[in-house]
């Protein structure tokens, strides 16, 4: 890293944090941490202080705070940071980069990053050159304290050919990638992988790809969701898709095929694939547009990821493929 972005990174923190109260964390702050992370108030309070004395930390900016706020109700900024540097793995603090924890089993390759389009990343087909591909990435539109902000979605490979052309383009400009929390979604167009508790290498499961279109498709909608943990309370459902109070969800009583389910960090639920005889009571709800989807990817985390699934409605006679949040690593599970 150049010594003098470092500089300039630990001066705007510690200008920053001399603004907040001298005492330490306001009762306010602490009662945030405690509700979003399930500290203890001693916890939160240390948590909070860590978090500001560490001058080295990348700062998530205004317009990129912009962006994000909405998808994180209750979030503050500070405390959003924060909740970046419990991913797996820890990528967002360069301060901690090489650091690799036991428990981090999420694959960088699966990571996705924005980064702010400016400077020689302004235009859109410059980053298209530089990322070497025809199709047009994926931008966001947000609004910061310097107006409307233009950022670009990418993957691991997206973030290594950025980094590489400003290499080769002899560029001072460096691009600020903050990792998403997102539960990955890659469902193939030719197979019905992935599918919780069933193998789509098998000769049974490629001979039924062969016969017909997988479904779910990656962008089709509106789609059929499993829940079995916190987002089949229906309040809370509503809550995270700020639906109106007329529009309350309507979850219908579903169990799933081929899972089974144990618990993370000793108090959430988590599914992974079970044996074929298995089965997980639950609900289901038919999320409605992808923007809905993605608040929802938001909310399980990069723990995650989204897999095609057999569920039983009691209104229908036959199966229903749906979609699941699927935990990554049974290892992290009790």
């Amino acid at each position: 890293m150049d010594p003098f972005e470092e500089l300039e990174r630990m001066a705007i923190n510690a200008t920053s944090d001399s603004q907040l109260d001298e005492d330490g964390p306001c009762a306010d702050d602490i009662t945030r941490w405690q509700r979003l992370f399930s500290y203890a108030y001693s916890e939160a309070k240390e948590k909070i202080e860590k978090h500001r004395s560490d001058l080295t930390r990348e700062r998530v900016s205004e317009d990129l705070w912009a962006l994000l706020r909405p998808q994180f109700e209750g979030y503050d900024r500070e405390a959003y940071e924060h909740k970046l540097t419990l991913m797996s793995p820890p990528s967002f603090s360069r301060a901690h980069s090489d650091q690799k924890s036991p428990q981090n089993s999420v694959s960088e390759t699966d990571a996705s990053f924005l980064f702010r389009m400016q400077g020689p990343l302004e235009q859109a087909n410059v980053i298209r050159e530089a990322l070497g591909s025809d199709s047009a990435p994926e931008f966001k539109h947000g609004w910061g304290e310097d107006g409307e902000a233009r950022f670009c979605r990418v993957d691991s490979a997206g973030k290594a050919a950025v980094d590489q052309w400003l290499s080769q383009q002899r560029s001072s400009h460096r691009s600020t990638f903050v990792r998403e929390s997102l539960a990955r979604k890659d469902l193939s167009g030719i197979s019905i992988h992935p599918f919780l508790g069933i193998d789509a290498t098998l000769p049974q499961h490629r001979q039924t790809i062969l016969k017909s279109r997988p479904e779910p498709q990656q962008n089709q909608y509106p789609v059929w969701y499993f829940f079995y943990g916190t987002l089949a309370d229906s309040s809370i459902l509503a809550h995270q898709l700020q639906l109106s109070e007329q529009d309350v969800p309507m979850l219908s009583p579903a169990s799933v095929d081929h899972g089974m389910l144990k618990s993370w960090a000793g108090k959430y639920k988590a599914l992974i694939d079970g044996q074929s005889n298995s089965r997980v009571q639950g609900w289901a709800y038919e999320v409605q547009t992808a923007e809905h989807e993605e608040v929802l990817r938001f909310y399980e985390t990069a723990r995650y990821e989204v897999v095609r699934c057999s569920i039983g409605l009691p209104d229908r006679k036959d199966a229903v493929t749906s979609l699941t949040f699927r935990f990554i690593d049974p290892s992290q599970l009790s």
